[in-house]
């Protein structure tokens, strides 16, 4: 069992059973990491690795603990507990032919973030990718928000690709709202429609985004000096730096600082001696991780 103090606490929400590579950062910077997963597929399981403790709640979460519906999708990763919107097939085949085979069932294990955390002493990031649960699960988690303060990524949408459910307008306003702020997008999903291939080179269209909130630096000021530690590799894996370095400041953690350098200079080392290579054989790379 690894010591509770020295844990990274995430929540993995729609994980189907695999954490994304480039959380190996994490391990390589020898943190450790409690991960907490939730998924209606009560048989999506994780694979085990050293220095992650996982915890599978084994709960779909939502903003009650009411019964839902969820829609599996012959690509399992495209399920929902939103219907898939027929209308989508004025796209391209391949978006929308898997995900308009679908079953419904009726999950009984529901449950929210707040009420399953609501002893817990921290949270530090939260990863929700859900095909369009994330305002739902947003909302059964506000008070969880304010008071852990994590770091959250989300798989949001900008086209109605499941019938009713609320689109990424909505999430930044509920989340600007709490008291966080926008700190950066990329693209989750981007659609061509359908020509019979007369056009493929057309300009596609962006059907959805991920995007990463951040508490803004008063939200932080009621955590204690651990807490606000345990944001700053967060907040590094994701390349804001400065943003970690005006947190510790404004809080007088001066021991962490040169933890926050070494980490700084890890990156900045890496990034120039690949730069040059990366530049000429691809012609540019993201040095920063996808948000989700």
């Amino acid at each position: 069992m690894i010591n509770e103090k020295e844990l990274l606490v995430f929540l993995d929400i729609g994980s189907r059973g695999e954490i994304p590579n480039e959380w190996e950062w994490f391990l390589k910077n020898k943190f450790k990491l409690k991960i907490n997963t939730f998924d209606i597929d009560l048989n999506a399981e994780l694979n085990q690795k050293e220095n992650i403790e996982y915890v599978n709640h084994k709960y779909g979460l939502s903003s009650n603990r009411e019964p839902k519906e969820f829609y599996f999708c012959e690509q399992a990763s495209q399920s929902s507990c939103y219907e898939p919107n027929k209308k989508i097939n004025i796209f391209e085949k391949k978006h929308y032919e898997k995900r308009l085979n679908y079953r419904k069932v009726i999950s009984q294990n529901i449950s929210t973030i707040d009420d399953l955390f609501s002893t817990e002493k921290k949270i530090d990031f939260i990863k929700c990718d859900t095909q369009g649960s994330e305002f739902d699960i947003s909302l059964g988690a506000k008070e969880s928000l304010k008071r852990f303060c994590p770091i959250v990524a989300l798989e949001t949408w900008c086209e109605s690709v499941y019938s009713n459910m609320p689109l990424d307008f909505k999430i930044r306003a509920l989340y600007r709202e709490i008291g966080y702020q926008l700190f950066a997008t990329d693209i989750a999903a981007a659609w061509r429609y359908d020509t019979n291939n007369l056009f493929p080179l057309s300009r596609q269209r962006l059907i959805g985004e991920n995007l990463l909130f951040v508490p803004s630096l008063e939200m932080f000021d009621q955590l204690n000096e651990n807490e606000v530690i345990s944001k700053i590799p967060i907040l590094c894996f994701f390349g804001f730096y400065d943003y970690a370095y005006n947190l510790l400041k404004r809080r007088k953690i001066k021991r962490y600082i040169p933890k926050l350098e070494k980490l700084y200079n890890q990156f900045s080392n890496k990034r120039k001696l690949h730069r040059r290579i990366l530049q000429k054989l691809i012609g540019g790379h993201n040095q920063y991780p996808r948000i989700t």
